[in-house]
């Protein structure tokens, strides 16, 4: 009878650590789709910052052009037509 109870309390235990490591995977999981979601828009938004300014600035008057300096410097500026 001893062998039988101390199986079925080890059995517990068992079902019970299952039921941990399960749980824990799932929070992981949540922060890891969430973290990913967070650095999607953050990236989508870091690419696409300057458009709206942008557009702004064309339907105003101003175009875009552009100057080279002696060192090679590439400078972009906006003059009104």
């Amino acid at each position: 009878m001893k062998v039988s109870e101390e199986r079925r309390a080890t059995q517990k235990v068992a079902k019970r650590g299952v039921k941990v490591h399960g749980i824990i995977i799932e929070v992981l999981a949540t922060i890891i789709v969430i973290a990913t979601i967070a650095l999607s828009f953050y990236a989508c938004r870091n690419m696409h910052y300057d458009e709206k300014p942008l557009k702004k600035t064309y339907k105003v008057g101003y175009e875009e052009k552009q100057v080279t300096l002696d060192d090679g410097t590439v400078l972009n500026l906006g003059r009104l037509n």
